[in-house]
């Protein structure tokens, strides 16, 4: 059995070496070269050394909560390769190999891997790099075995981008509603279930909104039409109805709870008034994992429900 295992995800590996080329075949930089405008503050902090300036002589709290993990781990990387935009390639294809890989143990099938064909995930991936970066070890955290290995990847993970913190705390709170059977109680009071996971993303966006405006980071209320908009916010959570509807009587795993509280995270942001895209597209491996609960015969149903759209959402995005 260990050895199917470890044959396993040495298959992972391959597919998702191959899906990472096929995804880097298109150069989305070149295709759609206005929508990615972080990466041109990403350029122009780490070339002047703004950005390694900003977190020397700190302490290790300041240290951890400036993300200088990342600062001083890129920093580092760009300036051995000599080139920064090779250096955002090899960060973007670690983040995307490392998530593949996931979807591909927990779904065993390649299919799912058609979700990462999406602006919100695309720009997780090739723009939105700590996110990415820190998206991947989080997952690979989540499908460790041994809380020896889980613990520094969480750590790693919330040291590249702060906003795991929370999600690191949803899957240990998961993991106690799973043990005290909390959470069975709340999934079979649907009604219930969803008010509370609401109400605790509506109390996190406002959190997170007095957190920020307490240290002048005003980066999270900026807001883009295409990434932001109640109607994308509507949009994803037909998801959630879809995967009520469709799926077979297995029981909700963290792949839905961290993809429900994602989207409810997301639209609070709206209301709050925050940026909010982020929370969708980390939630995006989730889905494709749990497109694999919804039974053979219905699930062309749910997958044509995301390529249509993926497809408007295309569409908006590229003319946007």
């Amino acid at each position: 059995m260990p050895s199917l295992k470890i044959n396993r995800t040495y298959q992972a590996v391959a597919v998702a070496f191959l899906f990472c080329g096929v995804f880097f075949a298109v150069d989305w930089l070149e295709r759609f070269p206005y929508n990615f405008p972080d990466l041109s503050n990403y350029r122009e902090g780490f070339s002047s050394g703004w950005y390694l300036f900003s977190v020397i002589n700190l302490d290790w709290l300041r240290f951890f909560l400036s993300e200088g993990t990342w600062v001083y781990g890129f920093d580092a990387l760009w300036r051995e390769l000599g080139d920064i935009e090779t250096s955002f390639l090899v960060v973007s294809f670690a983040s995307l190999l490392l998530i593949s890989t996931y979807v591909l143990r927990q779904s065993r099938s390649a299919a799912p891997l058609i979700f990462f064909i999406n602006p919100a995930f695309i720009h997780l991936i090739v723009e939105q790099l700590r996110s990415g970066l820190a998206c991947g070890l989080f997952f690979t955290a989540v499908q460790a075995k041994s809380h020896y290995a889980k613990i520094p990847l969480f750590l790693l993970a919330a040291s590249i981008h702060t906003s795991f913190l929370l999600f690191l705390s949803l899957y240990y709170l998961y993991l106690f509603t799973k043990k005290t059977r909390i959470i069975v109680w709340l999934t079979e009071r649907y009604a219930v279930f969803f008010m509370v996971l609401f109400a605790l993303a509506l109390t996190l966006a406002f959190f997170r909104d007095a957190a920020l405006s307490a240290i002048d980071d005003n980066r999270a209320f900026i807001l883009e039409d295409q990434t932001s908009g109640i109607l994308l916010g509507i949009a994803w959570s037909t998801f959630i109805v879809s995967y009520m509807i469709l799926r077979n009587n297995k029981q909700f795993d963290f792949n839905f709870y961290f993809f429900v509280l994602n989207i409810m995270m997301f639209i609070a942001s709206i209301f709050a008034g925050e940026y909010g895209a982020r929370f969708v597209s980390v939630a995006i491996p989730a889905l494709a994992v749990l497109s694999q609960d919804v039974p053979k015969e219905r699930r062309h149903l749910f997958y044509f429900q995301y390529v249509l759209f993926s497809t408007i959402y295309f569409v908006i995005w590229a003319n946007g």
